[in-house]
């Protein structure tokens, strides 16, 4: 196994400057507010993973330099958190400000309790995808896939699938999300354009050859019009036969009158042809977002079938069995833990006295969270649980769930467990002294 065994770290500092905390392989930060437990949490994540859970006001993990780069001190171009671990090997995280993260460690997880219970009171499939990675269950062949989803899946999942022999379902259920996201935005892009078209007049090429012959009757008015005139100006010029002849081919003096002027002629044929060329991108629009309408319910379909297939693997999995008996070791005799698993669900709770309780009040949460926490990491893993508004027996009760979880454990508390210290675990007091550094004890 591998725990910290000192962190030194500038996160958080009063002053900018480094620090340095002891740890032991089960720890108690305790201190008031904004003391500065998080801090040395933070450090201890950063040093063995790169990144944080619940940064920044994120619900999620954070790894992002530009983020990060929020943590350093006031005055300071840099921050960093080493980790000397008891093999004596060292984790290492710096981040100077305007470059990427440094990060080299030795192989390791993190379990928070906060990203637990985000994930427990998130969607089914938050919480599939999460308990299938964590289990390691979320690997499996194409072809094995294929066997589980419907015949008219099929020729989609060869497209979105191809080339590979094995899935990381996660993951490809994740690209297939993306995918989605991606065609919904291409459908919502082309509402925009239609939207931005307006009401977009049909006009067909028998109304369109209409205005041209409108056209020419009023260019050849235009004519009459001005032989007219010469003839009035200018008697003399034989153009009576003329005008005559004209006027007839016009329909006559009350149908030259009807005739529009050219303006309005190519006034209207220049917006017969607009409403061509806008009727011909409302329908290049429309196809578009008939498309991606198209694409992204198959994109949907498939993604449900994934989800489904993750379901029904996690369920008949020997790694779940394993991982509630682990369970029920950090918890105590007098209870045993729920984990159910069936399509599109997972339900948690506790089973006493031969009744079931998924309603569970907030300190058994906090304990059940915590058994979660325990029974998911490996000797090598980091678990660290926030200050959940504890109280001295909850806080008690729930240093004896995770006294034999594996790996390494950290909580932070503003109160002190009642009684003496308890064994195994290590006390250290944080304070903050006014303008200057830590006060570690």
């Amino acid at each position: 196994m591998a725990y910290i065994q000192k962190i030194t770290t500038n996160i958080k500092s009063p002053n900018g400057g480094e620090y340095t905390v002891d740890l032991g392989q089960h720890t108690l930060l305790i201190g008031e507010n904004e003391a500065g437990k998080s801090g040395i949490a933070e450090a201890c994540q950063l040093a063995r993973t790169g990144e944080a859970y619940g940064l920044l006001w994120r619900a999620k993990t954070v790894k992002d330099g530009k983020l990060l780069s929020l943590l350093t001190p006031a005055d300071s171009t840099w921050c960093s958190a080493t980790a000397m671990l008891d093999t004596g090997e060292f984790c290492e995280w710096k981040l100077k400000l305007g470059s990427r993260p440094k990060h080299s460690a030795p192989e390791g997880s993190v379990f928070t309790a906060a990203e637990i219970h985000s994930v427990l009171a998130g969607s089914p499939e938050t919480q599939v995808k999460f308990f299938s990675g964590a289990l390691g269950v979320h690997r499996a062949s194409t072809t094995g896939v294929k066997e589980e989803i419907s015949e008219n899946l099929h020729g989609f999942f060869d497209t979105m699938a191809a080339g590979r022999e094995t899935l990381e379902l996660i993951s490809f259920i994740d690209k297939l999300g993306k995918e989605q996201r991606e065609q919904n935005n291409v459908s919502k892009a082309a509402q925009i354009a239609l939207e931005s078209l307006g009401t977009v007049t049909l006009v067909d090429d028998e109304e369109l050859k209409g205005l041209m012959s409108m056209l020419q009757r009023s260019m050849s008015r235009d004519i009459l019009k001005s032989i007219y005139l010469s003839y009035r100006a200018d008697p003399t010029i034989q153009a009576s036969g003329v005008i005559n002849h004209l006027t007839s081919l016009l329909g006559g003096k009350e149908g030259v009158q009807r005739i529009p002027p050219t303006e309005e002629s190519l006034s209207e044929i220049g917006e017969a042809h607009f409403q061509k060329r806008m009727m011909r991108t409302a329908k290049v629009a429309k196809k578009g977002e008939n498309l991606a309408q198209e694409k992204k319910e198959a994109i949907k379909r498939l993604k449900d079938a994934m989800v489904k297939v993750l379901f029904e693997r996690l369920a008949q999995s020997s790694e779940m069995k394993e991982f509630i008996a682990r369970v029920n070791t950090l918890l105590s005799g007098d209870q045993e833990f729920i984990f159910s698993v069936s399509p599109g669900k997972i339900e948690i709770g506790l089973q006493r006295d031969g009744q079931e309780h998924y309603a569970l009040s907030g300190s058994t949460e906090a304990r059940v969270i915590a058994a979660i926490a325990g029974a998911l990491s490996g000797e090598d893993d980091l678990i660290v649980v926030d200050d959940r508004m504890w109280d001295s027996t909850t806080l008690g009760q729930t240093l004896e769930v995770l006294r034999n979880a594996p790996g390494q454990v950290i909580i932070m508390s503003t109160v002190r467990p009642k009684g003496k210290q308890r064994a195994g675990w290590t006390y250290v007091t944080v304070e903050r002294e006014r303008g200057e550094a830590l006060k570690i004890s």
